[in-house]
């Protein structure tokens, strides 16, 4: 545990992120707090959209996006039949917005999300498309189908298993960023020392960032120039 102000226990987040009993949020929450106490404006961002979500008008990273299906369910009037009805096929621009399932929730509810999927077996996750569109892909439907046939609805939909692989990503990219930064900065992080060269490694803090979440476990690792200046105690606390 964090039992100082003046100091960080990484070792903590990397026990979190090894047992898969514990929510990932939990490191989530710890990187958090050690990103308020160096100023790490990016750590920041990116525990707190983790933690909170993604909201519309944030851009989603690729690992919580999957491939999408338009269903359609068609109708005569007597009878109903669901076609999956390429989305490529749509004009623009539900052609591209279309493309993609994203999972935009914050990591507890991806995990209650995952966790309801196994236990119900569903075999999608996916999204009513608005009945206003419904007259946009009627315009495609009517290509292929006979007169009085039309969409009476729709559901963009996805592999259920996107939720379950989101949190196996967010965990394994977070354990490669946490031991680079117990490697380079010590299991036992003085806040002091850090902050007295804070801009320095605050960039490799965020060069870290880069190379084990974003671009997932690119080792070569930029640096400023200088090597990160901290007083650093290897040791793995004792628990």
């Amino acid at each position: 545990m964090m039992h100082d102000k003046n100091v960080f226990l990484i070792q903590n987040v990397i026990n979190d992120l090894l047992d898969p009993q514990t929510s990932v949020e939990a490191a989530l929450l710890k990187l958090n707090y050690f990103a308020r106490l160096v100023k790490n404006d990016r750590l920041l961002k990116f525990t707190e959209l983790e933690i909170n979500g993604y909201k519309q008008e944030t851009k989603v990273p690729a690992y919580r996006q999957t491939i999408a299906h338009l269903n359609v369910v068609l109708s005569d009037g007597h009878q109903n039949k669901t076609i999956d009805l390429p989305i490529e096929n749509l004009e623009a621009p539900f052609n591209t917005q279309l493309r993609n399932i994203q999972v935009r929730e914050g990591i507890r509810i991806v995990e209650a999300m995952a966790e309801k999927k196994i236990v119900e077996n569903d075999q999608t996750i996916g999204t009513p498309v608005p009945s206003g569109m419904l007259a946009y892909i009627k315009k495609v439907t009517d290509k292929f189908t006979a007169n009085g046939v039309s969409p009476i609805s729709a559901m963009v939909s996805g592999n259920p298993t996107l939720t379950m692989q989101i949190i196996s990503t967010v965990r394994y990219r977070m354990l490669g960023f946490a031991t680079e930064i117990a490697e380079q900065f010590g299991y036992v992080i003085e806040i002091g020392s850090f902050t007295g060269h804070l801009q320095q490694n605050n960039q490799m803090i965020n060069n870290y960032i880069q190379n084990q979440i974003v671009n997932n476990g690119n080792h070569n690792v930029n640096n400023t120039g200088n090597h990160a200046k901290v007083t650093r105690n290897k040791n793995r606390p004792k628990n």
